[in-house]
């Protein structure tokens, strides 16, 4: 399998990342996962950092 490269825009990320999650939850290997709400729980993690507001990027 080739490498791919990281997508570098938000929605390029979370479509790649559906993509997946979709094509394994039909092939019976994942269980059923809400990426959206994943990806609010981490933006809401950030928001509320106690660390003086110093946001990390998001890594998933």
């Amino acid at each position: 399998m080739a490498p791919t490269s990281t997508p570098s825009r938000p929605e390029d990320l979370r479509a790649v990342l559906r993509s997946a999650l979709e094509a394994g939850e039909n092939s019976g290997e994942a269980e059923p996962f809400d990426v959206d709400a994943f990806i609010a729980g981490k933006i809401a993690e950030t928001d509320s950092d106690p660390r003086g507001g110093r946001k990390p990027s998001l890594h998933l």
